[in-house]
C-alpha cells in the first residue's frame, strides 16, 4: 500500500492599484500599489488626506479579498472649500 501526498501553496494574488480622483476622473494624486498577498488574503484600502480636496466618494471594494484578476480601486474627491478671506481697508 502506498500513499502519495501533493503538497500546495497558496498562488501570489494579482495587483491592485488604489487610485485617487477629481470627479472628472482627472488624477490628483499618485496610485498606491498595494502590497502583494496571497490569493483569498484579506485587503483594506482608505482615502489618503490629499492637500485642497475632501473626500467625496469611497468605492464599494475598498476591501475586499486578494484574487487572481487585477483590481483597480478608485477614491473620488471634491475641491475643499477655500478659506474665507478679509480684506481691510486703512489709511496712512
Amino acid at each position: 500500500e502506498q500513499t502519495i501526498n501533493y503538497v500546495y501553496e497558496r498562488a501570489e494574488a494579482a495587483k491592485i492599484t488604489v487610485n485617487y480622483v477629481d470627479e472628472k476622473g482627472n488624477k490628483i494624486s499618485d496610485s498606491d500599489i498595494l502590497p502583494t498577498g496571497k490569493v483569498g488574503d484579506k485587503y483594506e484600502t482608505s482615502g489618503k488626506d490629499i492637500a485642497g480636496w475632501v473626500l467625496k466618494e469611497t468605492p464599494e471594494n475598498a476591501n475586499g479579498t486578494h484574487g487572481t484578476k487585477e483590481q483597480t480601486i478608485t477614491y473620488v474627491y471634491e475641491r475643499a472649500e477655500a478659506a474665507k478671506i478679509t480684506v481691510n481697508y486703512v489709511d496712512e
